[in-house]
């Protein structure tokens, strides 16, 4: 085309128009959602789809969940699990660390935080730290482990029992294995194997003390016990 008056050259066509005759003054324009892959398109036929849009003689957009990475004819393909899309995209969107979606999905709202994560829905997802956990999906918050358990690690969707014959003392949200300690009438190290107190002897408090013998008046006729008998 060209659209002075006077002695300049031709030009090429853009990408995205086309002159179909010659002696134009100005270039066609591709319809809505297509272009050309190129410039010095002569023919509207060389207008294809956009990425994001499909069709033949007409290009509509791509559906929310879906997505097209190429200029053609070529349907939209659905968005893969854990992605996103709007309408006309032309990738779909990772929902992030953390977090799934089903396939399909059309906004980042419907990225929900594992279990062992938590965050509202759509946003970043942070994992449980130690001494918590989560077993669902969602924006719930974690919760402490109970007496007696523990999550040494991040991002727990369980809290793990202590070992037999141990506790925690009460205490909640417990980050170790060696929080666990022996209870009474029961001796070993901190987060290991704890033997019962022979008969004869005792323990009355929770820790890894070693097992006493009963002063003189007292007994203890059974294993396991925090205190002698008179």
């Amino acid at each position: 085309f060209k659209g002075v008056v006077g002695s300049n050259a031709c030009e090429n066509c853009e990408a995205g128009k086309y002159s179909s005759s010659s002696a134009q003054a100005i270039c066609a324009s591709c319809p809505t959602g297509a272009t050309t892959d190129g410039d010095a398109k002569s023919s509207a036929n060389e207008c294809l789809c956009n990425s994001g849009y499909t069709g033949t003689s007409t290009c509509v957009a791509c559906q929310a969940g879906k997505y097209k990475g190429s200029l053609g004819p070529a349907a939209c393909d659905q968005c893969l699990v854990d992605t996103f899309s709007a309408a006309a995209a032309t990738v779909c969107t990772d929902c992030g660390l953390g977090a799934k979606a089903p396939a399909g999905s059309t906004a980042a709202t419907a990225c929900k935080c594992n279990a062992g994560f938590t965050g509202p829905n759509g946003d970043t997802c942070s994992a449980c730290v130690a001494g918590k956990f989560k077993n669902v999906e969602g924006p719930d918050p974690c919760t402490d482990c109970l007496a007696d358990t523990y999550a040494d690690g991040t991002a727990s969707t369980v809290c793990t029992d202590c070992p037999a014959n141990t506790v925690t003392s009460g205490g909640t949200a417990t980050t170790a294995l060696e929080a666990c300690q022996c209870d009474s009438g029961y001796t070993g190290p901190d987060g290991g194997s704890c033997e019962a107190c022979d008969a004869g002897t005792f323990k009355g408090v929770v820790g890894s003390d070693a097992c006493e013998n009963c002063e003189a008046g007292k007994y203890s006729s059974s294993s396991a016990q925090a205190i002698c008998a008179s």
